[in-house]
């Protein structure tokens, strides 16, 4: 039986507020905020204000890069509202 990866993801807040979705619960974090993200969590973020945030996101493990093309093409099709 093969090996299976283990995929963590790390969020740090560069700036500005950043809504996070972990599990089933959303935190807002502000600048200097650490966010880990256990293999199998649901998770997402968002930035909910109308200022500028940034996020340094860090991905371990894992075959994440072979989904790159199919979440491009997902963002091409559906670009954010507020997209510049």
């Amino acid at each position: 039986m093969p090996k299976r990866a283990i995929e963590i993801e790390l969020f740090y807040v560069l700036e500005g507020t950043v809504t996070f979705l972990v599990s089933d619960r959303w935190l807002d974090t502000q600048k200097g905020a650490f966010i880990f993200i256990p293999p199998g969590v649901r998770h997402d973020f968002e930035n909910r204000s109308d200022q500028r945030a940034g996020v340094l996101n860090v991905y371990i493990g894992g075959p994440f890069e072979a989904n790159m093309p199919k979440i491009m093409e997902w963002f091409t099709e559906h670009p954010p509202e507020d997209a510049i």
